[in-house]
């Protein structure tokens, strides 16, 4: 009995070990992902960013994306479209859809069905991938310069 109750302190030891590497309660895993979120970086790039689109060049100045608690997700890029002859004109672009969440995965999905962003959630950031370009997109909670 005194050599079970011995190797007790050793087994919870090993136990917790085990589980260091992945903490279910880190807020990535557990904290809220709704809310108004701001785009900091395309590709590593601050904005203003150009993207390649069908139609030619979107400068993207600035962008949010707002994910509500039901699952819904809507998305408003503002910025310029350069257009032939070498002018800009202001363009807003919004797309929106659903989104679902598995730990620290999340998933938006466009009206379609189709993925728009995948990535991950760690508390204080959002870090999504665009699968067309395969660009990762950096937003943060914060309040954007005016």
């Amino acid at each position: 009995m005194k050599a079970r109750l011995a190797a007790l302190p050793l087994a919870l030891v090993v136990a917790c070990a085990s589980c260091s590497g992945t903490n279910s309660t880190a807020p990535g895993a557990t904290g809220s992902v709704a809310g108004t979120w701001h785009l900091a970086t395309i590709n590593g790039f601050q904005l203003p960013v150009d993207v390649p689109t069908d139609s030619g060049t979107f400068n993207i100045r600035q962008d949010s994306l707002t994910i509500a608690e039901s699952g819904a997700w809507t998305e408003t890029a503002i910025g310029y479209k350069y257009l032939n002859g070498g002018g800009v004109q202001t363009r807003v672009r919004s797309t929106l859809g659903t989104w679902t969440r598995a730990g620290a995965t999340v998933t938006l999905r466009g009206t379609g069905g189709g993925v728009v962003y995948q990535g991950t959630f760690d508390g204080t950031q959002l870090k999504l991938t665009e699968p067309v370009t395969g660009f990762p997109f950096l937003f943060v909670h914060a309040i954007p310069t005016q």
